[in-house]
């Protein structure tokens, strides 16, 4: 399980960094496909299985509070996003993406920390 945390881990880094480096390439896609009912059921799909993730690696981490209160937050967001709908959810990242000039790389800074969080929580 820690292993699956720590490419969650990874993964986040790495789109951090390229965030910060290049927000483009991160936002020109989601600006392309906002209005994908894949892109939606993506979202949904991705933040259930990372809560998920994070609950059950929860108590053989250096964070065990932490991370199920982020795994439920995650799952929360989940269960939100699939109860927004396709077009509510396509009209709310619209109106994010507008903001991804002035604070995408605020973004990318915090999921860049996030990140390194989730490897030191659970790094052997």
């Amino acid at each position: 399980m820690n292993y699956a945390v720590l490419f969650i881990g990874g993964l986040m880094t790495l789109a951090g960094l390229i965030i910060l480096v290049r927000p483009a390439v991160f936002f020109d896609p989601l600006k392309k496909y906002q209005d994908s009912t894949g892109l939606w059921l993506l979202a949904v799909v991705v933040r259930l299985g990372v809560g998920l993730l994070l609950v059950t690696a929860a108590p053989a981490s250096r964070f065990p509070l932490a991370l199920e209160i982020l795994g439920w937050l995650a799952i929360g967001a989940a269960v939100l996003i699939a109860a927004l709908g396709r077009a509510r959810f396509s009209r709310l990242l619209n109106w994010l993406l507008q903001m991804a000039d002035t604070l995408g790389r605020v973004s990318g800074l915090l999921a860049l920390g996030f990140g390194l969080f989730l490897i030191y929580a659970v790094a052997p």
